[in-house]
């Protein structure tokens, strides 16, 4: 498959906000990403490949009956390279 180099589909790691906290436990749910839960909010940071896979989990995340409050890009800890990127 060829690549168009568009940056969407650059390697990212994206922070994504949640009402609440799930019942769920994420951490099992999703081994790569990390989870920081407190009262009234739960923060997952993820990497993610390309849009596709950033689509997927937000599917995921909503088909658990979780609100999303905020989405978005963060800058990579260390200027990490595409190596070593999370496997679902």
């Amino acid at each position: 498959m060829v690549s168009d180099g568009s940056p969407e589909e650059s390697p990212a790691t994206y922070e994504i906000r949640l009402q609440g906290t799930p019942t769920e436990p994420l951490q099992q749910r999703f081994p790569s990403a990390t989870v920081i839960t407190n009262l009234t909010e739960t923060v997952l940071y993820r990497r993610v490949e390309e849009s596709s896979e950033l689509d997927w989990l937000l599917e995921q995340l909503l088909s658990m009956g979780l609100v999303l409050t905020e989405v978005h890009q963060v800058p990579e800890p260390g200027g990490a390279t595409s190596e070593g990127g999370d496997a679902r």
